[in-house]
């Protein structure tokens, strides 16, 4: 197996995960508590609102049933962010919502499809000054559900900063220990580590044409972004996904 010569780290990182993603093989990994933001408001809490303003359906209600349902998209977003430790540098480099939007879609975390929906009509009903049409409203309601089962899922999965796996493509990837009574472990390794604190990932391996350490982090926000990707493919692959649908999002 030969991995071609390529310039980027997004481009060898994912060369890397196409050329030897059949052969990888989970061996373990490592929690950290998700540190959460401390609002007094969560995205579940403005959609218990939303929902009873919806029950009521008179125009004030409809009206108010909106802005509550942007609330929990915001505070769903921000709140992702502070996850991963990057709440404070969207802020600084003034990211409003279209381009925190963009994050999410080039991190794999959301499809693009569905969250150019979801901002069309959040657009519409914010600034037509129209009543909204109660079948558009219950649309939205359900979108934004479904947006933060989505974002809720995907935090508890990068919870899981450290993953090691095992490259295994013959008996011949095994090595022996002695000192562990003849126990095989493979000879060639990739690990993923999410640094919450420095918001920064690194992904790194060894194979028969050497070792190699990749860091990515918000100094390039497209290259993080893809690596924040394939950490996520990666940790639906498991229970989820298949390695053909994972290779679709890769090229």
């Amino acid at each position: 197996m030969t991995i071609p010569n390529v310039s980027s780290q997004k481009e060898l990182l994912k060369q890397f995960v196409l050329s030897n993603l059949k052969h990888l093989v989970e061996d373990s990994g490592g929690l950290e508590a998700i540190s959460l933001p401390h609002f007094k408001l969560y995205p579940r809490d403005y959609i218990g609102f939303a929902e009873l303003e919806l029950q009521t359906r008179d125009n004030r209600s409809l009206i108010n049933c909106i802005a509550h349902l942007k609330r929990a998209v915001d505070c769903q977003l921000d709140s992702f962010l502070h996850v991963l430790g990057l709440a404070k540098i969207f802020k600084k480099r003034n990211l409003k919502f279209d381009k925190k939007l963009e994050f999410l879609e080039a991190s794999g975390v959301f499809s693009g499809r569905t969250l150019s929906r979801l901002n069309a009509i959040r657009n519409r009903m914010e600034h037509d000054y129209e009543i909204p049409e109660i079948h558009d409203l219950e649309a939205y309601f359900d979108l934004v559900v479904a947006f933060v089962s989505v974002m809720e899922r995907t935090i508890l999965i990068i919870g899981q900063n450290e993953r090691e796996y095992l490259i295994v493509r013959s008996d011949e990837d095994y090595e022996d220990l002695k000192e562990f009574d003849g126990m095989k472990i493979a000879k060639y390794w990739f690990t993923i580590t999410y640094d919450f604190a420095k918001s920064r990932i690194t992904m790194e391996w060894k194979t028969e044409v050497g070792e190699k350490s990749l860091v990515a982090d918000t100094s390039d926000i497209e290259e993080f972004a893809y690596f924040l990707r394939v950490l996520i493919l990666l940790s639906q692959r498991d229970a989820f996904a298949s390695d053909k649908y994972i290779i679709s999002q890769l090229e």
